[in-house]
C-alpha cells in the first residue's frame, strides 16, 4: 500500500559499465536501463523504460548514507518539465546546503510526500520531503539534466543553461571522457599487464576526483561562514581530505595538476578567513574537524617551497602561523610544554608527529 515502495532493484555486474565520464546499468527488477554522465556542475541522466508500464523517478531528500540527517528539505514543481529543491543536512559535516534544479525531456507530474504520506499541491517543505516524478506510460526514453549549486536553485538552473544547453547525451559523454583522458594521460605507463595498468589508472582517477569544485558558473559560492560570496578571483574548492592526501596526493597535484594548486590554496586561505583556522577536513562548505593536526599547513608549505605561484605567500604564512598557534586539539600543550600529555589528549604521540611535520613546514616557509 506504500506508494513509494518497490524502488529497489536487482542488477548484475555483467550489465554494469563504469568508466570515467559514464556509468550505465540495467535495473533488472524494473527492466530499465540507467545511464549517467556529467559536466562540471550538471548531472545528465538517461532512463530507457520498457513499453506501456507505469514510470516513476523518485527524488528522495530524506535518506542519506552514514550519520547525515536532513534539517530542512524542499521540493517544488516549477513547470511541466522542471523541478527545483534543496537539502540542508547535518552529520559528519555540519550545516551542509545543496540546491538543485532538474529539467526533464518529457512532461512530468510531481507527487509529493512527507516520507510516505501523500501531500497535495506542487510545493512541499519539511525534513522528510520525497517526490515521485511521474511520466506518461508511453514514454520509452527520459532524459534529465540536474544542476546543483551551493548557493541557490536559480544558480543551479543557470548552471544547466551554461554547461548543457541541449539534450545531446552522447556529446556530453564524449566531452567528459575527453577531459578525463587528458588528465589521466599526464602519466603514461607502458606495461603488458592489463590488470596492473587498470589498477594504476583507477587509482589515478580516484586521486583526481577530489578536491571538488564548489562554486557556480558565475563563480558565486557559499563560504564556511555560510555567507554567499561573489567571484573571488579563483575557483573555490571543497572536500579537502587532508589527513589522507597531504603526504602524497597534494605533492602529486603540484607535479601533474599545477594549474589547480593555487585555487586549492586560495580556497584554504578563504576558509581560514571565514572560520579563523586553516581547514582540517573540509567537506561541502563545513569543516568536520576530523583527524588530528592541521594538514593544510604542510600542503601550503610544500607549494611555497616548490615556488608555486598564484597566491600570496605572506598571507599564506600568516594563516599557517596563526593556525599552528591556535588551541586546536592539543596545540596549546605544544606551545606551552613542547609535547602533548597522553592523559590530556587522545592519540598524543600521533598528534605530536603531525604537529612536528606542520611546524617544520611553517619554519621552512619562515626561513624562505
Amino acid at each position: 500500500d506504500n506508494p513509494l515502495s518497490g524502488y529497489a532493484s536487482y542488477y548484475s555486474k555483467s550489465d554494469e559499465t563504469a568508466l570515467p565520464g559514464y556509468y550505465g546499468v540495467v535495473l533488472k527488477t524494473h527492466r530499465t536501463k540507467v545511464e549517467l554522465t556529467a559536466s562540471d556542475r550538471v548531472a545528465f541522466h538517461r532512463y530507457t523504460f520498457p513499453k506501456n508500464v507505469e514510470k516513476y523517478v523518485m527524488i528522495n531528500l530524506k535518506d542519506a548514507n552514514g550519520d547525515d540527517r536532513p534539517t530542512d528539505t524542499f521540493l517544488e514543481q516549477v513547470n511541466d518539465t522542471t523541478v527545483s529543491g534543496y537539502r540542508c543536512s547535518s552529520g559528519w559535516s555540519k550545516q551542509q546546503q545543496i540546491y538543485f534544479t532538474a529539467v526533464f525531456s518529457e512532461p512530468i507530474r510531481l507527487a509529493l510526500f512527507h516520507d510516505s504520506i501523500p501531500v497535495q499541491g506542487n510545493v512541499l517543505q519539511g525534513i522528510d520531503v520525497k517526490g515521485n516524478v511521474i511520466v506518461a506510460s508511453d514514454v520509452e526514453k527520459l532524459d534529465v539534466k540536474v544542476g546543483i549549486s551551493p548557493v541557490s536553485m536559480e544558480n543551479a538552473a543557470a548552471n544547466i543553461r551554461q554547461e548543457i544547453a541541449d539534450w545531446n547525451f552522447e556529446r556530453v559523454v564524449d566531452e567528459t571522457t575527453a577531459k578525463w583522458n587528458a588528465e589521466l594521460s599526464k602519466l603514461q605507463v607502458s606495461i603488458t599487464d592489463t590488470v596492473a595498468k587498470r589498477i594504476f589508472y583507477t587509482a589515478l582517477y580516484h586521486a583526481f576526483i577530489q578536491p571538488a569544485m564548489f562554486n557556480d558558473c558565475n563563480k558565486e559560492y557559499r563560504g564556511t561562514d555560510k555567507n554567499v560570496y561573489g567571484d573571488p578571483g579563483f575557483t573555490n574548492y571543497t572536500v579537502f581530505s587532508l589527513w589522507d592526501t597531504y603526504r602524497a596526493a597534494h605533492p602529486l597535484y603540484t607535479l601533474v595538476q599545477p594549474e589547480r594548486v593555487p585555487d586549492f590554496i586560495n580556497s584554504m586561505l578563504a576558509i581560514y578567513e571565514q572560520q579563523g583556522r586553516l581547514p582540517v577536513w573540509h567537506l561541502y562548505g563545513s569543516d568536520t574537524n576530523e583527524m588530528i593536526g592541521i594538514q593544510s599547513v604542510p600542503v601550503i608549505a610544500d607549494a611555497i617551497l616548490k615556488n608555486m605561484k598564484g597566491f600570496n605567500y605572506e598571507r599564506a604564512y600568516q594563516a599557517m602561523k596563526a593556525s599552528m598557534m591556535s588551541d586546536y586539539k592539543g596545540l596549546s600543550y605544544v606551545t606551552k610544554l613542547e609535547y602533548i600529555p597522553a592523559d590530556k589528549e587522545k592519540e598524543s604521540v600521533a598528534k605530536g608527529l603531525e604537529y612536528a611535520i606542520a611546524d617544520w613546514g611553517v619554519a621552512q616557509v619562515a626561513r624562505k
